[in-house]
């Protein structure tokens, strides 16, 4: 034996007593509820997912919230395949809006042959858009195309509307919550060319130039297909910015944002992700890494 003090390992956190007392303060609704974090749930996932299950009925919605919060957070925080299927079989099984959204974050090896059932079943009926639970469907559209589930690309075409059909109020904004809309989104993840033209269109013809910049791009990011990427990389080589937000304070650069959602969505990018906080230098870098891979169908 060397000299020295000897390592004693750390013992495993007790994931079961920690979500035991957040379901108590959450019951109770107290303040100061600290959850459990996804390195830590990822350390033991089978115990998470056993400790996790017990709650998914809870009396407490609050309770049932904090349940798939934490399903999420160890789905994304492991590289583990068995668990991060068995996290969106979860999510699926949730089929509420919180779920839903929070399936975006995940990428098709992560949809095994249940959630796909799962998926189709959800998929099946025709949703009456004014309807509540109209936001989940749309979100679980957008799931099948991350899912890559083709052979629902029939069904989703029932959806598409004309988005840059003329509208009798001029200078309205097209609905982008309507589900053909993130039908439109799904089929061109799916690679389909010619919604993936139209979705560039339909975004680079909204009229606010703000709106496009901090919500539209992230839908193009979403795409994954190169004209969507080129068609980002105009703006992360544009020197505009947004309005001002005080008059002493000079408006986010577009650059910006394009260099978020390049860094969420395009795979091997240079810069890691810094919300919003890229300095000029990782903008240049990304500029001349981007011209190298996307230029064609920018000129």
């Amino acid at each position: 034996m060397s000299g020295g003090l000897a390592q004693i390992e750390p013992e495993p956190a007790d994931i079961g007593a920690r979500f035991m007392e957040i379901a108590r303060k959450e019951r109770a609704r107290e303040d100061g509820v600290n959850t459990i974090p996804g390195s830590v749930l990822a350390a033991q996932p089978e115990v998470a997912l056993r400790e996790l299950r017990l709650y998914e009925q809870d009396p407490s919605p609050r309770v049932r919230w904090q349940v798939y919060a934490h399903y999420w957070s160890l789905g994304v925080s492991t590289d583990r395949r068995d668990i991060r299927r068995a996290v969106t079989e979860k999510l699926l099984l949730a089929t509420d809006d919180f779920a839903a959204e929070r399936l975006l974050s995940f990428e098709e090896e992560d949809f095994g042959p249940r959630a796909r059932i799962l998926l189709r079943q959800m998929l099946a009926p025709d949703p009456k858009e004014t309807t509540k639970d109209a936001t989940t469907y749309w979100h679980l559209v957008l799931v099948a195309g991350i899912a890559q589930m083709r052979e629902e690309i029939p069904h989703l075409g029932t959806f598409l509307f004309d988005e840059l059909a003329p509208r009798a109020n001029a200078g309205a904004r097209m609905s982008y919550g309507r589900v053909g809309w993130a039908a439109r989104l799904a089929r061109a993840r799916m690679g389909v060319e010619e919604d993936v033209a139209r979705a560039i269109e339909v975004v680079e013809a909204e009229s606010d130039p703000g709106y496009r910049v901090t919500s539209l791009l992230r839908r193009l990011g979403y795409i994954r297909h190169p004209a969507a990427f080129a068609a980002i990389a105009k703006y992360l080589e544009s020197e505009e910015r947004l309005p001002r937000v005080k008059d002493n304070v000079p408006g986010a650069e577009f650059a910006q944002y394009a260099m978020e959602v390049l860094a969420e969505s395009v795979p091997d990018f240079p810069v890691p992700r810094k919300y919003l906080a890229y300095t000029q230098e990782d903008i240049q870098q990304a500029r001349v890494w981007m011209d190298s891979r996307f230029k064609q169908g920018r000129d």
